[in-house]
Formats: structure tokens, sequence, C-alpha cells
């Protein structure tokens, strides 16, 4: 069904906004309940949110597409007040009461006319320590695994768990393809308000949505057949035609079906390298999101030796003052193809990535989602083309100061990380200060993997703004201690052993007390010590009938085989 024919089937009230949108005329203010109750609104889904669809597909019950926060709720709680202010989130946005279906094999979108849901505390009990902490922990991990049903929803998930009389936390799960992070910040700060007014008795202060997403994906797909877009499209497939598969050493075998259990690993850069950091990427003209690309590229080509990358990055799509209030799926993610060929300098690295950022950018109006049919990439729930991302998150709020204005102190954010790619590398931009996590999957990594690389890209870090003129390849890497271990403690196999003895003497002591023990494996054939030590027996013979004798020179011309 195109795009005509779907706009045929809205209300003339809501045909009418879309239109004036896609002329890029001020949308009407949109009004809770404008669509006709008695029947449920459909459209077809966003781009983003039909590759999301794709996924949950290949396995719906996975939790790896679920989107969480918890907050620690410190003093007395208005329930009755907080549960008013998620259902009116949930009239105001038509996505988070939206669930989806399959027609004639294309996903379709319908909005449910109402939802109403309970917050419900569970009692978590016990007293204050360890124990307790556990069982919340517990609680909330059971909720965030549990699966969505698309087709019946809802996609919202609440839970209220209380702790004590004043001690409660409250968890939200959304399904990744009604929310993205964004949006999270903006059902938070949306709770704050509305609970704020609601336990005083007052009514909504915020003011009406100007759109929906519905009406954002209706615009998309009518953009996407612009001039502008084809454009887009020539640009992301010239870059994107035979990307490089990234050989990053894994410590587990790759499981034959995908998962994504995540875990982050974090660490806070030093102020005094803060400061340096900032003002190298002012001298050359590098925004910090181009400095931490760069630095996470020159770690990832130091362990895995690729100088062509390719890495993912999403981008939040809404640079439509329409959409910023909105809760959806808008993340678009950008193929940000970084080349370290040549030797660079970390300067000259500097450069070329500040040109790929450039141009990303200049394109992003195009998601990969669009491309990988142009490029007939297989999707089989691996994330298609790159196994790398990078998230930048700039101006990092203080969650304290959201605290305040719900009259709760004590906030605290409990993170379920959930990487839709093997490793993703995060940059984290505060006015005090900047950091770095890595979250990874783990049936593919350790903890220690991963905390080893935060490690390196510290000493990275520190040598790149100590000599930005260095080649990436001769920067430092090793920490001291690290170093010192290599060199001196793995290193240090000096034993005592006695000089009259030869290798052989010693293969010979082994042959005779472990005969059956297998010493050599190939293709299949196995050769255990007492078999391998009668053969070399016999390879001596035959030399010593030959003549061969001390110090003799015989040259061998064998395949790799056993015989070798």
């Amino acid at each position: 069904m195109n795009i005509q024919e779907r706009l045929s089937r809205l209300s003339p009230a809501k045909r009418a906004m879309f239109e004036r949108r896609a002329r890029g005329e001020a949308s009407a203010p949109f009004q809770v309940g404008l669509i006709p109750q008695q029947e449920h609104a459909t459209y077809l889904l966003s781009i983003e949110q039909e590759q999301i669809w794709f996924i949950h597909q290949l396995n719906p019950e996975s939790f790896f597409l679920h989107i969480s926060t918890a907050y620690s709720l410190v003093g007395q709680l208005n329930v009755e007040a907080l549960e008013a202010a998620v259902n009116e989130i949930i009239d105001r946005h038509e996505n988070l009461r939206t669930v989806f279906t399959e027609v004639e094999g294309q996903p379709m979108a319908v909005v449910l006319p109402s939802l109403r849901l309970r917050l419900t505390p569970v009692e978590i009990g016990g007293a204050p320590g360890p124990e307790r902490e556990a069982r919340m922990h517990q609680a909330i991990t059971g909720e965030i695994h549990r699966t969505f049903d698309l087709s019946t929803g809802p996609l919202i998930r609440p839970v209220l768990l209380r702790l004590s009389e004043e001690e409660h936390a409250l968890l939200v799960i959304i399904h990744h393809i009604a929310t993205d992070r964004l949006s999270l910040d903006i059902f938070w700060h949306e709770v704050i308000t509305l609970y704020d007014a609601f336990s005083k008795g007052e009514p909504s202060p915020l003011p009406p949505l100007p759109i929906q997403y519905g009406d954002f994906a209706l615009w998309q797909r009518e953009r996407f057949q612009s001039e502008t877009m084809a454009e887009h499209l020539a640009y992301w497939k010239e870059k994107l035609t035979d990307a490089p598969t990234l050989s990053l050493a894994t410590d587990y075998p790759r499981p034959p079906v995908p998962i994504y259990p995540g875990a982050r690993e974090r660490w806070t850069i030093p102020p005094d390298q803060w400061e340096s950091f900032t003002a190298l990427g002012l001298a050359e003209s590098a925004t910090r999101f181009t400095m931490f690309l760069a630095l996470f590229s020159v770690l990832i080509y130091r362990y895995a030796g690729e100088e062509d990358l390719l890495i993912g990055s999403p981008v939040n799509n809404r640079d439509r003052v329409e959409v910023q209030g909105l809760i959806g799926y808008f993340l678009n993610t950008l193929g940000l193809r970084v080349d370290l060929s040549g030797e660079p300098t970390f300067r000259e690295l500097l450069a070329r990535t500040r040109k790929v950022v450039l141009e990303a950018i200049a394109h992003q109006d195009l998601s990969i989602s669009r491309v990988l049919p142009e490029l007939k990439v297989r999707r089989d729930g691996n994330a298609p083309l790159y196994q790398v991302g990078f998230v930048y998150t700039n101006n990092v709020a203080d969650p304290a100061a959201q605290a305040l204005s719900l009259n709760i102190s004590g906030l605290k954010i409990f993170y379920d990380s959930t990487p839709m790619v093997d490793m993703a590398f995060n940059a984290f931009d505060a006015a005090v200060g900047g950091a770095i996590a890595i979250d990874y999957n783990t049936s593919l990594f350790t903890q220690a993997t991963v905390r080893r690389m935060i490690g390196h890209f510290g000493v990275l870090l520190e040598g790149a703004l100590a000599d930005p003129d260095r080649r990436i390849s001769a920067l430092p890497m090793l920490g001291e201690d690290e170093r010192a271990r290599l060199l001196s403690g793995l290193n240090d196999t000096a034993r005592d052993y006695p000089r009259a003895r030869l290798l052989h003497h010693d293969f010979e002591a082994r042959a005779a007390s472990d005969p059956d023990t297998v010493a050599l494996l190939f293709e299949g054939e196995r050769v255990t010590y007492g078999e391998l030590d009668a053969r070399a027996g016999r390879v001596a013979r035959r030399l010593r009938a030959l003549g061969v004798g001390a110090e003799a020179l015989v040259g061998v011309c064998l395949e790799r085989s056993p015989g070798m």
C-alpha cells in the first residue's frame, strides 16, 4: 500500500495535519482524542521501527530489545499521583499504546484508543543491606527479562518496588520499537512534572503535543521519495559497498544463534587529561565526538590490526521541532568508515576522522536500515555491516537536580546493558568532565578483557595528548604494571636445567613414562609419544646406515604432516 492510499484512510483532520507537515508548514496542536475512538488508527512503521520489528521476529523471546531504567525514590511517595502521571504520559504519547501486527507480510502499527496501567507496589522487604539489594536486583532483572508481545501489548511496563515505607524503586521497561534512550529522558522529565502537579491536586501543566509518532512515520516515508533522499542513498551506497568485516578476537566462540546478554564497564577521565583533551580538540578544530571516535578507532586498530573500520554510531533524528518532545524510536545509525592506513599520526587521523564525521552528518537523514536493501545485505539477526558501535552523549545532566524537583532524594539509576553489536564504545561529555564506558556482549567477551581494553584506552589517551604527532602504531598502550608483568613476570622463564641433558633425552623419558599419551594431532590423526619415539628411531637408524654422523647436515623436504 503506497503513501497516498494510506493517507486516504486517515480522518480528514489528521490527513490535513500530515499534508501541512509534508509541505513544511507549521502543524496544528494535536489534541488527545482527535482520532475517532470507534476505530483504531493504523500506519506503516517508520524505517527504523521496521528494522526493530524484523529483529524481534527472529528471536521474540529475547530481552535484548528492552530499554530500561530504574530510579530509587526516597521519601513519602504518593503512589496514586505517580500512577496517574504514568498513565497521563501514555495518554499523551500514542506510541506507548501502540501494538504491531502483520498485514499481507507488511508490519503495521495499530494505536489503541486507551490504555490504563496499575502501579501496584511489589514488596521487597528485608532489612537494609546486601540481602535487600540482592532481592531488589533480582526483581529488576526478572522484570527486564520478561518478554513483550508486540501484537497485544502493552509495550511499556512500569514496576514499583517497595523497600520500606519511605523507600521505593520505580522501574520502567519499554520495547525498543516504541522508544530510544533520549525518549526515556523525556519520559522521566514528564513523570517528574506531572507527579509534582498531581500530588498537589493540580491539572497537567504539559502543553499538547503538536504531532504523534504516526505522523512522523508517514512523513518520513513520503520524504524518502524525494530527490534529496536519492542523493543521500547514492552517498551511502558508495560508502558502505564492500564494507569490511571486523575480526576482533573474542573470548568465547560466537553462538550459532545471536544472543545479546550485556554488561558495562566504565572509566572516568582524570581532570588534567580532560583539560588537555579539550585543548587539543580546539586546536585541531575537532569536536569531542570526533576526538573520542578517533581514539576508539586507534584502540580497535591496535587490537584487530584492521586499517579500514566501519563503526555504527546512532544519532538522534530529531531535527524538526515537532518531534523534540515525542517519545518514540527516532535513532538513526550512521556508518562511519574510518581510514587508518598509511601509518598516520594521531593529528593526521583527527583530520581524516573529522572529514568522515562531517560527511556522515550531511547525509544523516537516511539511515543504514534504508540502505540495507540496496546493498543486498543478508539480515540474520547479527548487526548488519558493522560489529562495533560508538555512542556519544553530551550535556550529561545531574540526576540529583531532577530528584529535588520531585521532592524525592537519593536518586540512583540502574543500567541494564544489552548491546545489539559485539561491543559498543560510549563517551560521556559533561560540564565537569568526561568518561567512557564499554557495553559488551557477555556471550563473546569476559569482564577481564573489557577492563584491560579500558586500561589500554587510558594509556592511548595519555600518549596521544602528550604527542599527537606520534604515529598511531607507535602510541603506548601498556601501563607500567602490565608492561612489567609481561616483560619481567610472564617472561621470567629461567629454570635450573642439567647442562649435559639434551632435548631429545627429555622426549625419550616422556615416551618411556607415558607411551600412550597423545603427542601429536594432525587432521584427525593421533600419534602417541611411544609411536612418535619409535618412528623417530627408525629415521635415525636409516640415516646412520647412510653414513650420517655428528655435525653432518641433512636437508628435509616435507609438507606439514606427522612425517615432518
